[in-house]
């Protein structure tokens, strides 16, 4: 909703990435490996705050914080960035600097971030974005990936380079600046979920139903009970696992059109911020 895409017509002055006016929300999605969705959600928010001087070098203290209300901060790394577009990461038993951004870098350029942790990133274009009246540079690269200018990956701020990667599907879910939302990925409706820890919901929670399944023009499902739908979310995830769609969930009937889809088989789960939840699956011809 704050997102709108430009041709890249000029650069302004560098944006620092680091600043303690900032904070960070980002969502990891874990699949439960041999058996359809839920999967486990995570959240976890980071923000910068007082400088630290190690080996005569000066870093931010990079704060966590897995909490919905962000009460409870620890420490968790230490981060700085130079003047060339450049931010390093350095955990607390490191000895040495990882390179997470480089935001210097040019089309058809190749980046390797975290000393060969990662296959390399290739600049594949870069353009701009209009980010809440604010317009930033984007990096798009191959691996399918994308960094915005004083933001960071759209992956999450410690996400860089994961595109390539099996496993957790990474998001980042907000942005803040000054304690005010700058960006929310408009995939979801909330800047936290979590699941880790928490019994998965089950069917019985909730009545629900698809008429007609299999989809072949447009079905609705229907949720039989009552509830609060301030936050709720449908999510519709592919057989292998990949979430392919997110509808907001605003009454108890939700269309489901087939056009939405490739024919096969989905999964779906109800979420609200409760977490009482449903699943199941349909067919879409």
């Amino acid at each position: 909703m704050f997102l709108h895409v430009a041709c890249l017509a000029c650069i302004c002055a560098q944006e620092s990435l680091l600043d303690t006016t900032k904070m960070w929300s980002h969502l990891s999605i874990t699949p439960s490996w041999g058996g359809p969705p839920p999967h486990a959600f995570a959240t976890d928010f980071h923000k910068v705050s007082g400088l630290v001087t190690i080996d005569s070098v000066s870093y931010y203290k990079l704060m966590i914080s897995t909490d919905q209300s962000q009460t409870n901060w620890s420490l968790q790394a230490y981060v700085r960035e130079n003047g060339n577009g450049k931010v390093y990461y350095r955990g607390l038993q490191d000895t040495a600097d990882l390179l997470i951004y480089d935001f210097g870098l040019e089309v058809g350029d190749a980046v390797v971030l975290r000393e060969q942790a990662f296959n390399p990133l290739y600049v594949n274009s870069i353009d701009s974005v209009w980010i809440n009246n604010e317009k930033r540079k984007r990096i798009n690269f191959l691996p399918p990936e994308a960094w915005v200018e004083g933001i960071g990956s759209m992956f999450g701020l410690l996400q860089s380079g994961y595109g390539g990667l099996v496993g957790a599907n990474h998001y980042l879910l907000c942005y803040f600046e000054n304690d005010v939302l700058m960006y929310a990925d408009t995939n979801f409706s909330l800047c936290y979920y979590n699941t880790v820890g928490l019994r998965e919901p089950v069917s019985q929670d909730l009545s629900i139903t698809i008429y007609p399944n299999p989809v072949i023009s447009i079905s609705t499902l229907t949720i039989d009970a009552e509830l609060d739908f301030s936050g709720a979310l449908l999510e519709v995830y592919a057989v292998n696992g990949v979430r392919v769609r997110s509808y907001p969930v605003r009454s108890k009937g939700i269309p489901i059109p087939a056009s939405d889809f490739c024919p096969g088989i989905y999964f779906y789960r109800l979420i609200t911020p409760e977490w009482k939840g449903a699943y199941g699956k349909f067919v879409v011809k």
